[in-house]
Order: structure tokens, then C-alpha cells, then sequence
């Protein structure tokens, strides 16, 4: 079943340099009823200041998806890759968030698929 979320009702971490939107808790973090769907468990909507963002952290057996609004991320793994993206520009940016959507949906709910 596909559960609506206000954006402001979402767990909210707060700092200097991230402000993020938590569809799911993360550990400890958001709120206790947003419960991880299946595979699909983590998904945020971050705003990172300039030149800032996580330190070296492990991601295994997991894939990132990121969708950059505005500006642009680099992100660095321990083997020495490294990939900048930049925003992405869309006359339909709202196609751009309903693919997403989709993608995040068949992951979570691959019978539906």
C-alpha cells in the first residue's frame, strides 16, 4: 500500500551542514512509524552547505541513487573512484520525480513489478 507523507511530517535531522528529510527511521533517527519498506530502506531528501557533506562511511550491499536539484555533489569511495554530478535540468521535472518514484517502488515491491 502506498502511504502518503507530508513533507514536514517526515523525521527531520538538523545541523550546519545537512538539513535532511527521513521517509524511513534511520536507527534512532525519524520518526518510529515511518518503517523501512523491504529492500527499499533509506531514502532522504538531503541540502548539504557548500563544500561539506559525510565523511568516509560504509555502504554495503546497497545502491545510492542520488538526484541532485541544484548545484552538484561529488562523492569519493576508499578504492580512489570519484563522480561528480551536477543538477539535472528538466522542462518536465515532475517525470524526473515520478521515474524515481517508480524505480523505488518496483525495488521495494518487485511482485508488482
Amino acid at each position: 500500500m502506498i502511504e502518503h507523507r507530508p513533507f514536514l511530517a517526515l523525521g527531520a535531522v538538523r545541523n550546519d551542514w545537512l538539513d535532511a528529510r527521513l521517509h524511513f527511521r534511520v536507527g534512532d533517527t525519524g520518526r518510529a512509524e515511518h518503517t523501512p519498506r523491504g529492500p527499499l530502506y533509506v531514502w532522504n531528501d538531503d541540502v548539504f552547505a557548500p563544500r561539506s557533506g559525510f565523511g568516509l562511511h560504509a555502504h554495503r550491499n546497497v545502491e545510492i541513487v542520488t538526484w541532485v536539484r541544484s548545484g552538484a555533489i561529488t562523492h569519493e569511495d576508499d578504492a580512489g573512484n570519484r563522480a561528480r554530478r551536477l543538477a539535472e535540468r528538466s522542462l518536465n521535472g515532475s517525470l524526473i520525480v515520478f521515474l524515481i518514484l517508480l524505480v523505488a517502488i518496483m525495488l521495494a515491491f518487485p511482485l508488482l513489478a
